[in-house]
């Protein structure tokens, strides 16, 4: 499936740039902090974080149709742009300036060292500085719901279970709901998958599903996408900025 997209993956939020928008949201809201005189630095350096392009989308082709590539099996699971899950550890001004609340836990409506805190605090403010979050509602609804149609085409299903007996033919047991695959389940998988043609098949029973609801809800996905990509020229100029700064 490498090189393979969905057609609703040109609608998708592609993970490169929900990155990127995270950095200029950080970056502006270091900016807001700044001006009341505090400081705040983010985990990751908002300009020196990796960019990798990965399918950390609701499409996530690698492994949307089960174990298809032997070579990923066999590392354990396609790669992903993971950022840490360790919090930040915040002063009390700076948990005030960031959201615009109080050591009570409610909207805070006055000013810190002279100047009043923006409405809804730092990270508000940038979000609306680079004109709202990204949005792929409708895309995503489209995504999932092909995605759960086609797992009940009869052509898919038949090639589910030829898949399956395959791997039983290996004597590997087909994956099972709820219980963890080894190593070895997941190659055996992988290796039947591509030998009875699922993946590829699949494939093109969820394409022709997207294309026609694509087609049926074009005006929407294309005001989201309008939206996201005016979002994104703000945020390369805010990268831009900073990136000119150093």
């Amino acid at each position: 499936m490498k090189g393979k997209e969905l057609p609703i993956e040109t609608y998708l939020i592609d993970s490169v740039d929900a990155a990127k928008a995270r950095q200029a949201e950080e970056l502006l809201i270091i900016q807001c902090m700044a001006d009341f005189g505090v400081a705040y630095r983010p985990e990751r350096n908002p300009v020196d974080s990796a960019l990798p392009k990965t399918s950390a989308n609701d499409a996530n082709i690698e492994r949307r149709y089960g174990n298809v590539d032997v070579e990923t099996a066999k590392r354990g699971g396609p790669e992903r742009f993971m950022g840490s899950d360790r919090p930040l550890q915040l002063s009390k001004e700076q948990i005030l300036l960031l959201t615009q609340t109080g050591k009570d836990g409610k909207p805070f409506t006055g000013e810190l060292r002279g100047k009043r805190i923006p409405e809804g605090g730092c990270r508000t403010q940038a979000v609306n500085r680079l004109g709202g979050d990204l949005r792929a509602e409708t895309a995503e609804g489209i995504a999932g719901k092909t995605f759960t149609a086609s797992r009940q085409e009869p052509t898919v299903i038949a090639l589910k279970a030829k898949r399956d007996a395959c791997t039983e033919r290996k004597g590997v047991p087909a994956e099972r709901p709820g219980v963890r695959q080894s190593r070895e389940q997941a190659v055996a998988e992988a290796q039947c998958a591509d030998a009875v043609g699922l993946p590829r098949q699949w494939f093109a029973v969820e394409t022709d599903m997207q294309n026609k609801l694509i087609g049926e809800q074009r005006k929407r996905l294309d005001a989201e996408k309008a939206h996201n990509q005016a979002i994104m020229r703000k945020v390369e100029a805010v990268l831009a900025r900073a990136r000119q700064a150093r």
